[in-house]
């Protein structure tokens, strides 16, 4: 006789117990993987990019560009393009920081002719809380002028901007000023005094020949430099590069 093949049956009391614990296992897991995927989020969310945390001022950086200079006998000449090496030839301004030397009707460095460039030469103190900036910058034919660019540490911007010294000539005719940073009056403020020499020759007559001599002091009163009356002896004022 061939016997029926038995059925073997799982009871329902050990069957469901297993079924819900693999569940239960399921959705831990679940809930764990999110848990742990949202705190990762948070995580980078609340954390400082490297580009936040090392983010440096650049008005610092544009500072940086200026070496010191003792303003005991400072004269300040244009440099003689003749030279390749003089002390006031300077390093070139990266354009990135063109951007600082804006100031009023002055000329705009980012609007200058690319052949053109800025220089920085030295800087000095002025008050605690402004800095005397020495920039060489492009004149009529070249980089031959030098203003004095005053620096506001506290608005961080320059407010003030002084003609220092500038040469160059056409058809006959040349000039050279030159500048001095120095205490006049006493005051504890540092002040400019500017010498320019001219000749002009007559290019039809080379007889004819015409001079000019002349010095300005301007005052520091704080918050600028003033151009006035004071007088000086012009001997003791001597351009760096002149030959009468």
């Amino acid at each position: 006789m061939i016997e029926k093949p038995k059925h073997t049956t799982v009871s329902n009391n050990g069957f469901l117990p297993l079924l819900l614990d693999n569940i239960m296992r399921h959705i831990l897991l679940i809930l764990t993987t999110f848990f742990l995927l949202t705190s990762c989020a948070n995580q980078a969310t609340n954390s400082p990019t490297v580009s936040q945390s090392q983010t440096v001022d650049s008005s610092i950086l544009f500072i940086g560009l200026f070496p010191e200079i003792s303003t005991v006998d400072l004269h300040i000449y244009s440099p003689d393009d003749t030279l390749t090496t003089d002390k006031f030839q300077g390093k070139q301004i990266p354009t990135s920081f063109y951007k600082y030397l804006k100031f009023d009707n002055n000329i705009d460095p980012v609007m200058a002719d690319t052949s053109y460039h800025f220089f920085s030469c030295f800087q000095f103190k002025i008050t605690d809380t402004k800095i005397g900036l020495i920039i060489r910058r492009p004149s009529q034919y070249s980089e031959t002028a030098i203003d004095l660019y005053t620096w506001d540490n506290s608005q961080k911007k320059i407010v003030d901007v002084t003609n220092l010294t500038d040469a160059f000539g056409d058809e006959g005719w040349h000039f050279v000023q030159d500048a001095w940073v120095k205490d006049l009056n006493n005051d504890k403020n540092l002040d400019i005094i500017t010498r320019r020499k001219d000749v002009d020759q007559d290019l039809d007559d080379t007889t004819k020949i015409s001079r000019k001599d002349s010095l300005f002091v301007f005052l520091n009163n704080g918050a600028t430099f003033k151009k006035t009356n004071f007088q000086l002896d012009t001997s003791k004022f001597q351009l760096k590069y002149w030959t009468d």
